[in-house]
């Protein structure tokens, strides 16, 4: 039985991936010096439309807004909500679970990455004290105008030229062995990911869980931005990293949160040679990200003077 102070880690994943990418880091985590001197639970879990939670009952409907401009439309346009629902629904199971294992509420702290980044913290913000620190590794931030459409046309695009069926399990794994786009990944990230990310046929044919047209619409719908006064409403301790070759980090308005709520936000050095994927990147520079992190909060500091 877990006692009262024994913290949750809960991961949340990003757009098109899986709770099995976080393996890489969940294990090394579990293996550091910090979490043996505090036992630690470690829980993950996927979103709608991912891994587990896979469905594809509802048809996306792809249409061109330009010659270089595909739209999809798709329930998970509306992602940032119903994710943030999604986050919430888990937290409050976590804590029923808890309650029949011993009646206290215990440290909570929520990790996430891109589309799940955005989801723990808009959680946190709907529902002030929900957790006890956010690690967030690039969350899908930023105000949806004009000058943001051809980033959503690279996106798009570029998820809807990718693959997503093949006759196989051995045709899939040959394929993301030899996928460029990937190419970057760490092999146990990549091989972690596979594990949920891709689903079996009655025919024997395997799919992405998380097919590219469902994806796609991730991308089509509205990134999270919050107003000066939500960003104030977080009761936790919230720690941004993010990659040093990355387009896609927010960092000057993270920057500017961060010197209205200094005691809320922290803004952590650029990852090396890392883009936004960069936890399937460098796995082993992500977890060392987090362990400084954990370092700072109250559930664990008691333990932190020495190594991590």
């Amino acid at each position: 039985m877990a006692s009262a102070q024994t913290p949750t880690l809960l991961f949340a994943h990003g757009g098109g991936l899986c709770k099995e990418a976080w393996g890489p880091i969940t294990r090394r985590l579990q293996d550091s010096p910090l979490l043996r001197r505090t036992p630690t639970t470690v829980s993950s879990f996927d979103y709608p439309y991912h891994g587990s939670k896979h469905d594809n009952s509802i048809a996306p409907r792809l249409f061109f807004v330009g010659s270089k401009s595909p739209r999809v439309v798709h329930p998970v346009n509306a992602w940032v909500s119903t994710n943030a629902q999604e986050t919430y629904n888990v937290v409050q199971q976590l804590r029923q679970e808890q309650k029949q294992d011993g009646g206290e509420k215990r440290p909570l702290i929520g990790i996430g990455h891109s589309m799940g980044a955005i989801s723990l913290w808009l959680t946190e913000i709907n529902h002030p004290g929900t957790f006890d620190g956010l690690i967030l590794f690039e969350p899908m931030y930023g105000l949806s105008t004009p000058d943001t459409e051809p980033l959503v046309d690279f996106l798009a695009g570029v998820t809807l030229r990718r693959e997503g069926k093949w006759p196989s399990r051995e045709a899939a794994l040959k394929h993301f062995a030899g996928f460029k786009n990937l190419a970057a990944w760490d092999r146990e990230a990549l091989a972690s990911y596979l594990e949920g990310g891709l689903i079996e046929g009655e025919d024997g044919s395997i799919s992405l869980a998380c097919q590219p047209l469902v994806e796609a619409a991730i991308y089509c719908g509205n990134a999270g931005w919050f107003s000066p006064e939500e960003t104030t409403r977080p009761k936790c301790k919230i720690s941004f990293q993010g990659g040093e070759r990355s387009p896609f980090y927010a960092v000057g308005e993270f920057e500017a949160m961060r010197e209205r709520s200094p005691h809320i936000y922290k803004v952590g050095a650029p990852m090396p040679k890392c883009s936004h994927a960069m936890v399937m990147e460098n796995p082993e520079l992500s977890t060392q990200k987090i362990l400084e992190d954990l370092a700072l909060l109250p559930a664990y500091a008691a333990s932190a003077d020495s190594r991590l």
